[in-house]
């Protein structure tokens, strides 16, 4: 049931909740932050933006964040990579009891060699959730096949991917 209150015209207008104050004081609690951080040159954006694009080395692939898609044009840019699939294999996990299935972002094998499953994640979200046990899983699951398991976060994404290969 909404609460409409009468505006000084006349019209009906929704009355804010706290909900909605609560809520605009975060965003502005989050703009200001975002506004220093940008000014201090520690802004690292990311977004949802999903999106088909066309890579060398993937193929056609359809990302799901901007840095799906920042990572995917870095490997086209790298000599030591042999192949890279996106989104290649799943990976069952227990969740909460229940049976589900993970897809790492990146299947890379180097031209000498090395196979390593990629995951892209911010920071910020690596212990939200689920993530945890799709880590843990994709790590088991490397281990079995002989493979490296590694989460790419704004740390090695922004700085050199190079150098974790």
């Amino acid at each position: 049931m909404r609460n409409w209150i009468k505006s000084p015209s006349g019209q009906k207008a929704q009355k804010k909740t706290i909900k909605t104050v609560k809520s605009e004081k975060y965003r502005t609690a989050a703009s200001n932050n975002a506004a220093e951080r940008i000014k201090a040159g520690t802004f690292k954006t990311f977004s949802w933006k999903q999106e088909w694009i066309k890579t060398k080395k993937c193929g056609k692939i359809f990302v799901k964040s901007s840095w799906e898609k920042m990572f995917a044009e870095k490997l086209d840019n790298n000599d030591n990579i042999e192949t890279a699939q996106y989104e290649p294999i799943a990976i069952r996990y227990n969740y909460h009891g229940s049976k589900r299935n993970y897809y790492p972002d990146f299947l890379i094998t180097t031209k000498s060699g090395k196979t390593v499953l990629c995951e892209i994640k911010p920071k910020k979200l690596l212990n939200y959730g689920k993530n945890k046990p799709k880590a843990a899983a994709g790590r088991k699951f490397c281990k079995k096949m002989g493979w490296y398991y590694q989460i790419i976060t704004e740390d090695i994404l922004f700085d050199n991917v190079v150098d974790f290969l």
